[in-house]
């Protein structure tokens, strides 16, 4: 034998030995997740495809960790019954792709060039989808989202809403009286709230007393454009306008939302719920589970 065969030969029995030994290992078992098993290829192949999509800092036991979850859910799913359909799958395959500005055939020869199967990426999907399946079939219909959730969610947002209609609720008194300015000036001092004004007006004689709700983009158009600079239950007095002189207190300033921006807090506050329900519950199942890593 020539010695470029025997050089040729040696390589090539190397290389199918080491080869050989790779794939033996890919497939040993990673970690144990009752009676389902975690290999090195699943392992190996979910790193790959994720540092591929752009995702640079995956470490090995996030990946591990991250498997077992999917694993749990997808025995829970099972346990409920949950069953996931052609269409459902394919439906994520394409939105997945369109995401990336490509289509699920481009994108399965895109990954198959790569090196990873297109069952790393079916089964990514998959318990993606069957995740949100477990979670939202046990605790959807059991969330509420209370009126003073909604009220907080508002005030915590009000700063970000500066396009937002606001709904002004005030009082004005008004008089013609000859001496009004100086009894506007005392009730003014005598007063801290709306029902405190609405009582002490009743005191006085030829003083009018006008409750008004209106939004504050009306009034920048009327009177009571001082409004928007007062703070709830501060007052103002308008000196000689249209011969009268005119006390205001702002007594409510209240966000009035769109129907898209009111349903947008519902769903944030819908989604925070749930997925907090849904970290406590994948923690029980870890609890209630054996589960060794190798």
């Amino acid at each position: 034998m020539s010695l470029f065969k025997i050089i040729s030969s040696t390589i090539l029995l190397v290389f199918t030995h080491t080869a050989s030994a790779q794939n033996l290992n890919s497939f040993n078992i990673a970690a144990e997740v009752n009676d389902e098993i975690i290999t090195n290829y699943e392992i190996e192949q979910r790193i790959l495809m994720l540092r591929i999509f752009g995702i640079k800092n995956v470490s090995r036991e996030l990946i591990i960790d991250t498997i077992i979850e999917e694993t749990l859910f997808e025995s829970s799913a099972k346990k409920l019954k949950l069953m996931l359909s052609d269409s459902e799958l394919d439906s994520s395959f394409q939105k997945f792709a369109k995401r990336g500005g490509t289509n699920k055939l481009d994108l399965l020869r895109y990954l198959n060039i790569r090196n990873i199967a297109p069952e790393t990426l079916e089964n990514y999907l998959k318990a993606g989808i069957l995740k949100q399946k477990v979670i939202q079939t046990k605790f959807a219909k059991k969330i509420k989202i209370t009126q003073k959730e909604i009220e907080n969610a508002i005030a915590h947002r009000k700063n970000s809403m500066a396009n937002e209609e606001y709904k002004l609720g005030y009082l004005e008194i008004s008089s013609k009286n000859k001496d009004s300015f100086k009894i506007l000036n005392l009730i003014k001092n005598k007063v801290d709230n709306c029902f405190d004004l609405a009582l002490e007006v009743k005191k006085y004689k030829n003083i009018n007393l006008k409750q008004y709700e209106i939004n504050d983009k009306q009034s920048k158009e009327s009177i009571p454009d001082k409004l928007n600079s007062l703070d709830v239950n501060e007052k103002i007095i308008i000196k000689n306008n249209k011969d009268k002189n005119f006390l205001l207190m702002l007594c409510s300033r209240e966000l009035e939302l769109s129907k898209e921006n009111l349903m947008k807090i519902k769903n944030e506050l819908f989604d925070n719920k749930i997925k907090k329900r849904g970290t406590i519950y994948i923690q029980e199942l870890k609890n209630n589970a054996y589960i060794s890593i190798k």
